[in-house]
């Protein structure tokens, strides 16, 4: 794959500043100016972004087989959304929008696009976004924050330079910047900054675990976010606002965790096949026990990270957002999904678009916006991350596909965010998905149109999407394609799909 990049007309409109961004910056900085007695305190954002992780895979999701007592605790602090959607069903085109809010109908990225490794052994990555794009990071950037990206990427770096994280608006960068490698937990490397770092290998023959030292590398880092700014040899400005986005590539496989939290499932008991291994994923004597151990050392993890940002002070509130870039996988390299009913009898898993595949779970703790302990119906989606955190730091937000929650974090309010969702995933013969109020559009086949097959849910009575009314509702199917076709061109053609064609009577 080349990844070339095209900008489409639609380009110009979908990244002008909108007025109301312009308007809301402005009057903050009118504020600061006035010396208001109480000045605008740009909060601290810690954005953890999980890798496959099911919307029923959380105790406070209703799993009855993984322990998650610190993400259960932000629950109880926070809302919890209960029709939570990402952006994409893989990874790269879900990471793509969450971090520039344009759906998968606009955005620059809309598949997995994989790039050859580089000869110097290092692997090449994913198709890059393009140089200047206006990422969530470098709006906040320019708003006078600090800014890091800890973890998986997917985004570019290697084989296409232009999009790496500190080209993109990150002062830091830790972790993995291709997704292939992610696919294992103690690798030979991991990537600091431009740095390559080899990691020793330990008596075992294994190196250290790599969501260990991602999370230490993220703890130091925000530690470091304490100490103020020195503007004069005798006088130091408070340190500014910080953003942190922790995308963990727990627990997406291979299965493989250190053997003391392995050791906290398999004492349970359970019924656990070893899984053989094959298809590129490793073999393990514990699969069901080693998912479940990779999600609550993940939990641990989380936890550690609320008690650092909490500890750095300085009066600024810190947003915290957990959620996942797709829903559960399917039966794959040892793990087993209606063991742990991991997307809650939905149907479908990540790489599809129904439900299953695109159904995440969210928790936004935003003291004094969100109640504590409360639960939101409303429908969102990933991609609303981008205007809402932007807005929250009084950054200036592109005109995107995406919508300032506020309204819907403090209040519930169903009429601040309308359910119009778009969807498209064109490896294969392609999929394409939308909602719009309750009603449901998938395409199968999306890009043969002689043998494309589609289909029409009502989610208000058919959560599992079980009954395809399409032939009974042809009328509602040609609202779905005219908004369809309201989409931009792809900067890749294998991306692109051709236009769909109204039912006829």
């Amino acid at each position: 794959m080349h990844c070339r990049h095209r900008t489409p007309a639609s380009h110009w409109r979908t990244h002008r500043p909108s007025v109301t961004a312009l308007l809301t910056a402005l009057l903050a900085v009118v504020a600061g100016l006035a010396g208001c007695d109480a000045p605008l305190r740009q909060p601290n954002i810690l954005l953890i972004f999980c890798d496959d992780l099911g919307s029923g895979d959380l105790g406070c999701t209703g799993s009855e087989r993984i322990r998650t007592p610190h993400i259960d605790q932000l629950r109880a602090e926070g809302m919890l959304f209960t029709q939570a959607y990402s952006s994409a069903c893989v990874c790269a085109p879900s990471r793509c929008s969450i971090l520039t809010g344009l759906s998968g109908a606009h955005a620059q990225i809309r598949d997995n696009g994989e790039l050859p490794n580089a000869g110097n052994g290092r692997f090449g990555g994913q198709c890059a976004i393009a140089a200047g794009t206006a990422t969530m990071a470098r709006q906040l950037q320019q708003s006078g924050y600090r800014t890091a990206c800890f973890g998986k990427w997917g985004l570019g770096g290697i084989a296409q330079p232009e999009g790496h994280p500190l080209d993109q608006g990150f002062d830091r960068f830790y972790g993995y910047l291709c997704q292939r490698h992610a696919h294992d937990f103690y690798p030979g490397y991991l990537e600091s900054d431009r740095d390559q770092i080899a990691l020793d290998q330990g008596p075992d023959g294994r190196a250290a675990y790599s969501t260990d030292l991602i999370t230490e590398a993220s703890l130091s880092w925000i530690e470091a976010q304490a100490r103020p700014v020195r503007v004069a040899p005798n006088d130091n400005a408070p340190a500014p606002p910080w953003f942190l986005y922790y995308a963990t590539t727990v627990p997406h496989l291979a299965l493989q965790v250190p053997d003391e939290s392995l050791a906290e499932y398999t004492a349970l008991g359970w019924d656990d096949p070893a899984y053989e291994g094959g298809k590129g994923y490793k073999p393990h004597a514990h699969p069901r026990a080693a998912y479940a151990a990779m999600i609550t050392r993940m939990d641990r993890d989380v936890g550690r990270l609320l008690r650092a940002a909490a500890a750095t002070g300085d009066g600024r509130e810190t947003i915290v957002v957990f959620t996942s870039d797709n829903g559960g996988t399917f039966a794959l390299g040892g793990f087993d999904p209606e063991f742990f009913q991991t997307n809650r009898g939905l149907r479908g898993a990540k790489t599809q678009l129904y439900e299953g595949g695109i159904r995440v779970p969210l928790i936004v703790r935003w003291r004094g916006v969100t109640t504590p302990g409360s639960t939101c119906p409303v429908p969102v989606i990933g991609y609303d991350l981008f205007a809402t955190l932007l807005a929250a730091a009084g950054a200036v937000a592109p005109h995107s596909d995406s919508h300032d929650l506020r309204a819907v974090i403090e209040h519930c309010d169903p009429d601040a965010r309308p359910t119009a969702f778009v969807w498209e995933h064109p490896s294969g013969k392609g999929w394409r998905a939308a909602r719009l109020g309750d009603w449901k559009c998938v395409v199968l086949r999306a890009k043969d149109p002689e043998n494309c097959k589609v289909q029409l849910f009502d989610l208000a009575t058919d959560p599992t999407e079980s009954n395809d009314v399409a032939s009974a509702h042809p009328e509602v199917v040609a609202r779905f394609v005219e908004f369809f076709n309201q989409r931009s061109p792809a900067t890749e053609a294998s991306w692109d799909f051709p236009p769909l064609t109204p039912p006829t009577d």
